[in-house]
């Protein structure tokens, strides 16, 4: 007779007698900082808390000028950025060509001036698939700005929730500054209005 077999039987058996049970341990989201560069993964469920500055304040996910880069934040993320004496921004994405995806993203940034996703590298394009939302706060005097797309670059979703609070702040701007205007769209899948 296989005495492992017994004892682990047995051991099985005390277990359920005594109501203790084995439990699947519960896996918990990543936590991370600032994100820059070129290649960008977020494991699905990351929480990302902008801990990084540029001159002008904290940022969640930058993407700089010149730089083309492929950004995707995964399923059910969250991106937070709170900086109440500077100016606040939560994802940046300036190069060209540039290339950000996500599904279910939540996107709150909070500080004195405040921009919550801003596509603003030439012909770039966003999809933040279904149920992504945008909150930004402007606590000071200056902007808060929810979502801005320009420079003849493109944004896609579908139920994307938008709330902005403060002074001079927008919900949704397009701009293709100058002869690009006309090139910069938002399109929601659903409705396929533009």
């Amino acid at each position: 007779m296989n005495n492992k077999f017994r004892m682990s039987k047995v051991a099985k058996m005390l277990m359920l007698a005594s109501g203790v049970s084995i439990m699947p341990v519960p896996v918990t989201a990543a936590i991370t900082g600032s994100q820059t560069g070129s290649d960008i993964t977020l494991p699905d469920g990351t929480i990302l808390i902008g801990d990084k500055t540029t001159n002008s304040g904290l940022y969640g996910i930058l993407v700089p000028t010149g730089t083309t880069a492929t950004v995707d934040a995964g399923i059910g993320s969250t991106v937070r950025v709170t900086d109440t004496d500077h100016f606040a921004q939560d994802i940046v994405l300036r190069g060209p060509n540039s290339l950000f995806t996500a599904d279910k993203l939540i996107v709150s940034v909070s500080g004195k001036t405040a921009n919550g996703f801003e596509l603003a590298g030439k012909n770039s394009s966003a999809d933040l698939g279904t149920g992504s939302s945008v909150t930004t706060v402007g606590t000071g005097s200056g902007f808060a700005d929810a979502v801005t797309v320009k420079n003849a670059s493109s944004l896609t979703a579908e139920k994307l929730q938008i709330s902005t609070q403060g002074i001079g702040g927008r919900g949704l701007y397009v701009s293709g500054d100058g002869p690009g205007y006309r090139q910069s769209a938002v399109t929601d899948r659903k409705s396929a209005h533009y």
